[in-house]
């Protein structure tokens, strides 16, 4: 019981960050003149991805029983993760790990940040979020995660490519 509890919070709160990044860095313009648009429609997308994380977590389909290591080292693997992403954010800072300086460039310092995490990992965030849905995965044995698993790495894969581009084009505009 404990365990879909937590693959249901991993789910709601993962599984929309790619669609989150991709409406962002696609249609960035129209955020950036409406702003609070982008949150009512964050907190909708949030608002589904509720309902569909409780369909996957209903699906049954076991592909194995996970060993008592591999359920030990795949929650190492989160709680090193979840230290990663407190680690970018605190390396980033609120505001620009949040997407708000993409919305008001503007307003925030346009710099490639290479320290904490950054130094190590290009993508410090986005790769503990894929160990944690990985590690999910490891965890649960279910065939609907590891489906969950394709969707959010294909993704992930795509909204890097957009984001760095993005980057790139507000670097050299404000540059």
């Amino acid at each position: 019981m404990i365990m879909n509890i937590i693959l249901f919070l991993i789910i709601l709160i993962l599984g929309p960050v790619p669609i989150f990044h991709f409406l962002l860095h696609k249609f960035l313009n129209f955020w950036q003149k409406n702003p609070y648009l982008f949150y009512l429609s964050i907190i909708l997308i949030w608002i589904l991805s509720g309902f569909i994380a409780l369909i996957i977590l209903k699906m049954p389909s076991l592909l194995f029983i996970t060993p008592k290591w591999l359920t030990i080292l795949s929650e190492s693997i989160i709680i090193f993760s979840l230290f990663l992403i407190l680690w970018s954010i605190k390396t980033l800072g609120v505001k620009r790990y949040f997407l708000l300086s993409v919305i008001n460039p503007i307003k925030s310092e346009i710099k490639i940040i290479k320290s904490g995490p950054y130094k190590l990992f290009k993508h410090p965030a986005y790769l503990a979020y894929c160990l944690i849905s990985i590690s999910i995965f490891l965890i649960s044995a279910k065939l609907s995660i590891l489906f969950f698993n394709i969707y959010y790495l294909i993704s992930i894969i795509f909204i890097i490519r957009l984001e760095e581009r993005e980057l790139k084009e507000r670097l050299i505009k404000y540059l």
